[in-house]
């Protein structure tokens, strides 16, 4: 099974797994729900958040 990007007439992105169909929209969006406690600053991707706090 696919999961494709609906909504945005020029986006035609297509995932095998719900969650990288999740991540991918919120590029659309502009959401940032991760935060980081420290500074701050907000990203997309927890995966982008893991890597901001060890530098």
């Amino acid at each position: 099974r696919t999961f494709q990007c609906t909504g945005y007439p020029d986006c035609n992105m297509t995932f095998t797994r719900s969650e990288h169909l999740a991540r991918h929209i919120r590029k659309h969006t502009g959401e940032r729900p991760f935060e980081c406690v420290h500074c701050s600053r907000k990203f997309s991707r927890l995966d982008n958040l893991r890597q901001h706090k060890q530098t």
